[in-house]
């Protein structure tokens, strides 16, 4: 199918436009894929008298005509059966647009289309498996996809470098960012965080501290002992020299 550029007198958007070459290729499919019927349905159909040349002759006839017809209405942004299409396509487009009944049956369809629950299992079912592609495919130091987001973070984190008025715009909307988010949803965040805290398990939680800030903690501990034993000392002292 050739490619042409239609004219502003018998455009109806690219959607229509698009929607008929599909359609005059499905014409070209079904009469490719019909020929041998069509030609057989001929020779059924005419009397038993007539040579078969003539068979053959109406049928070359009839398939050059609607192949050229159809390749006419393929090529030419112009052609009187393109131009009526489009204008059908528009009428009945400006009908449904128009009609109430319609506008709320088709509302109905949607809404029964999104709450099926095959529909919500396969939307479910399919976004756990993209999440789960995904997972894998940032997991995987040899992907393209995860090649391609260091490769843009990088370039980032250059960009930040080398220019500072990026930076502070940067810097700018990602404070109005947070203050929006805080300002917004600060109750929720709330509970988030409380819920989240409280599902966490004491023991397992303590260990991870341990092990993330053990040194810290162990520096802390001897430095209280040190502290609190000077101070006991200090007050020992004190009490004995006043006494």
């Amino acid at each position: 199918m050739n490619s042409f550029t239609t004219s502003p007198d018998c455009s109806s958007g690219t959607r229509a436009q698009t929607l008929i070459d599909q359609l005059v290729q499905f014409g070209r499919t079904e009469l490719e894929k019909h020929r041998v019927m069509i030609r057989v349905r001929i020779h059924e159909q005419s009397p038993w008298w007539l040579p078969k040349f003539i068979d053959q002759e109406i049928f070359d006839k009839l398939i050059g005509e609607i192949e050229e017809l159809l390749a006419a209405i393929a090529n030419d942004a112009n052609h009187p059966a393109r131009i009526e299409m489009v204008t059908r396509l528009r009428g009945l487009q400006q009908a449904l647009a128009d009609d109430p009944a319609f506008a709320a049956k088709s509302r109905s369809l949607q809404v029964d289309l999104v709450e099926h629950p095959a529909v919500r299992d396969y939307a479910h079912d399919l976004w756990n498996r993209l999440g789960s592609d995904l997972h894998a495919a940032l997991t995987d130091a040899a992907s393209p996809l995860r090649r391609g987001v260091e490769r843009e973070i990088r370039g980032l984190g250059a960009v930040l470098r080398t220019d500072a008025d990026v930076a502070a715009r940067l810097n700018g909307w990602l404070r109005q960012l947070l203050l929006y988010v805080v300002e917004n949803y600060r109750d929720p965040l709330s509970e988030i965080v409380s819920e989240t805290i409280e599902s966490w398990d004491p023991h397992a939680t303590a260990r991870r501290i341990e092990l993330h800030i053990g040194t810290d903690l162990q520096f802390i501990r001897v430095n209280g002992t040190l502290v609190g034993g000077l101070v006991g000392l200090a007050l020992y002292l004190g009490s004995r020299a006043f006494s």
